[in-house]
């Protein structure tokens, strides 16, 4: 349910999405857009209510094949897909928050 919800948010921001097949491959899925493949890897997390602090598990060193180093975002799904934070931010989220800060987006 997870992987369907990032595919849906990967797709609604425009990139081509393509999910893994066989479940020992190295993330979920592959996400092609203008900056080029992103390999994701989804998890269901929550925030902390008294902090907001972001909670997921990630990939440890102990799974074969699935370290964070084969890995470009994970895609933390919360709430049954009422928000999904990416970690680190897609590219575009990174642009959108300069864009803000520098109120290039004001008028």
């Amino acid at each position: 349910m997870s992987e369907m919800a990032a595919a849906i948010d990967l797709m609604k921001r425009g990139y081509e999405v393509f999910r893994a097949l066989s479940p020992h491959c190295s993330c979920d899925l592959i996400a092609l857009g203008p900056d080029g493949a992103l390999r994701i890897e989804v998890r269901t997390g929550y925030r902390s209510p008294v902090s907001g602090i972001l909670q997921f598990a990630r990939n440890g060193p102990a799974r074969r094949g699935h370290s964070e180093e084969k890995l470009d975002h994970y895609a933390v799904v919360i709430g049954y897909g009422q928000e999904i934070a990416y970690v680190p931010p897609l590219v575009e989220e990174t642009r959108r928050a300069r864009e803000i800060g520098s109120g290039a987006l004001a008028g």
